[in-house]
């Protein structure tokens, strides 16, 4: 399936964020292995906040740019138009 140049930008930059937390995540639980430090604590603030990133940008690849859908994409400002729209 080829996706539109704006599409791949996001893509990419959501995989980014998901390949930032799984590394955080991983980094996180080898520094907490031996005993709780602000690193760690850190560490996990990254992975959380990496990861509800990536989650945004997929549902917007998904719900709004329709990428892998059977839907129809929405206009450049997200909204779909409706029947009565014109």
């Amino acid at each position: 399936m080829h996706a539109d140049e704006r599409t791949q930008r996001v893509g990419i930059a959501h995989a980014g964020l998901n390949a930032t937390a799984a590394v955080a995540s991983a980094l996180s639980y080898l520094t907490r292995r031996r005993g709780w430090s602000p690193a760690a604590a850190a560490l996990t603030g990254v992975a959380a906040g990496a990861l509800s990133a990536g989650g945004v940008l997929g549902g917007h690849m998904s719900l709004v740019r329709k990428y892998a859908s059977h839907d129809r994409p929405s206009d450049s400002e997200g909204v779909t138009k409706g029947r009565f729209d014109g």
